[in-house]
């Protein structure tokens, strides 16, 4: 592996009945506070572009009260996944306010993993064994870390992502029989 590319972490995907890749965070953390420590169920979405979470979640988030030099440290499947709070954040007058969009409680996940989570990190969407691979990886590792997973066809496509994006998502099919 090329280094400063973290090992792949797969996560099983929830419920999957809807289409919807589900996954377990078992933990986040940020300046020594414990958020979701029972578990909570996370949608991974690159269609997203914020980190979004029921009211109690939120305001756990906003509570820790973490400065933009800080970061969250999501724990999945065994792993931690840390995102720098200046990417789910704004400045005002000085201050770092998290900007987490609230959703509504209720049958849903209790967050949406979106591109602030996603960005630095590679996602595999598993629709065989259901379930989401994620890869903490450099910008200039990422092609290695494309290749190493066999996915030297895909090279020219994921090059282009990976120069002009912050994370590369691959969806992995079942192949099709003849």
């Amino acid at each position: 592996h090329a280094a400063g590319v973290g090992e792949m972490t797969w996560a099983p995907v929830h419920n999957n009945m809807d289409g919807k890749w589900t996954i377990q965070v078992d933990g986040i953390s940020a300046r020594g506070r414990g958020i979701c420590q029972q578990g909570c169920s996370a949608l991974v979405d690159t269609g997203t572009n914020m980190l979004a979470a029921t009211p109690p979640v939120a305001q756990a988030l906003r509570e820790a009260g973490p400065s933009c030099g800080d970061h969250f440290e999501f724990e999945i499947a065994g792993r931690g996944f840390a995102v720098p709070v200046r990417d789910v954040a704004v400045v005002e007058k000085g201050k770092c306010k998290l900007a987490i969009m609230e959703m509504a409680e209720g049958d849903g996940p209790d967050l949406i993993l979106g591109v602030p989570f996603l960005q630095g990190k590679l996602a595999l969407f598993d629709y065989e064994k259901k379930r989401v691979g994620l890869a903490t990886v450099g910008v200039a590792d990422k092609t290695d870390r494309i290749s190493s997973l066999g996915l030297r066809g895909h090279m020219k496509p994921m090059q282009a992502a990976v120069e002009e994006g912050d994370f590369v998502t691959i969806a992995l099919s079942k192949p099709a029989h003849k």
